[in-house]
């Protein structure tokens, strides 16, 4: 299991889910958000590029795209849970097939 340490927020709702990181500036690698219920994201209206991560439920990495540039539509996934961004780089050390921890940093 990798850990994944940093500020996690998870999108939960409607407005949390639809906004992202859209209009936002630059998450550093150690803000992640992660979307419930997802399999499929975008980076419309985004100002920088994004590492994101297609999880399933039990958190194992489906699919790993790195360094995402905005004003993409990112294929849909029918086994994933969550999905989680991070600035580009952040997710550098995580690939398809392993299982991730979100730990909330202090």
């Amino acid at each position: 299991m990798k850990a994944i340490k940093g500020d996690i927020k998870y999108a939960k709702h409607f407005f949390t889910r639809l906004k992202g990181y859209m209009w936002e500036q630059e998450p550093t690698h150690f803000q992640v958000l992660v979307f419930t219920h997802c399999r499929q994201v975008h980076t419309f209206n985004m100002h920088f590029s994004l590492d994101i991560l297609y999880l399933s439920k039990s958190f194992e990495v489906l699919c790993a795209f790195k360094n995402v540039a905005r004003g993409i539509v990112l294929p849909r996934h029918p086994k994933a849970y969550y999905i989680a961004e991070t600035a580009a780089g952040g997710f550098e050390n995580i690939a398809v097939g392993d299982v991730v921890e979100f730990i909330q940093a202090e």
